[in-house]
């Protein structure tokens, strides 16, 4: 609940980010509240595909966000020539 609240805080997302469960991480990722930082290391983790969401939250750094977009439509090219 606290990873879904629309007033928590960056400081505690950011700690609530180290979670094992992986929705807590995913709202995290998408959370309005979370920051750069924050959602920078989310998009590393190779465990999941949180840089999916982390390429929608206009909180990540801009070239990050530029750089999952143009991974998705990579993604997206090559799945539709398959």
């Amino acid at each position: 609940m606290i990873s879904e609240h629309p007033k928590v805080t960056a400081k505690t997302l950011a700690r609530l980010s180290h979670h094992p469960y992986s929705a807590i991480r995913e709202n995290i990722a998408r959370h309005p509240n979370s920051d750069a930082s924050t959602l920078s290391r989310l998009s590393k983790d190779r465990t999941q595909p949180l840089w999916y969401l982390v390429a929608f939250n206009p909180n990540a750094p801009a070239p990050l966000r530029k750089k999952l977009q143009e991974r998705m439509r990579r993604l997206g090219e090559k799945s539709a020539t398959q």
